[in-house]
């Protein structure tokens, strides 16, 4: 917060800096936050929620050469690890059978 005095000390103007007083213009975002902290606070959210469904995706092997994906809800997927690079960074490229990704 910013105050602004005059040399008799009287007060000109108070600007608030904080997050959550400064306005935000969501209309590129998408984001329904109105100020500057809103709409962190909702992109952590946003962060948590793909972090949490992540982790609720288990991997099974099947023995056979491929991999099963299961998700929370039971979905489940197939995948012949003969179509899954891994990019040495942690992440890995699935490959479809026609040769599109």
């Amino acid at each position: 917060m910013y105050t602004f005095t005059a040399a008799d000390g009287s007060v000109i103007d108070t600007i608030d800096t904080n997050a959550s007083a400064l306005a935000y213009d969501n209309t590129a975002s998408g984001l329904t936050a109105g100020t500057v902290q809103a709409a962190l606070d909702e992109v952590v959210t946003a962060i948590d929620d793909v972090n949490d469904a992540a982790a609720t995706v288990n991997l099974i092997d099947n023995n056979d050469g491929s991999v099963t994906l299961v998700k929370a809800d039971g979905t489940q997927v197939a995948v012949a690890k003969a179509d899954i690079t891994a990019n040495g960074d942690g992440t890995y490229t699935f490959t479809n059978n026609d040769g599109s990704m």
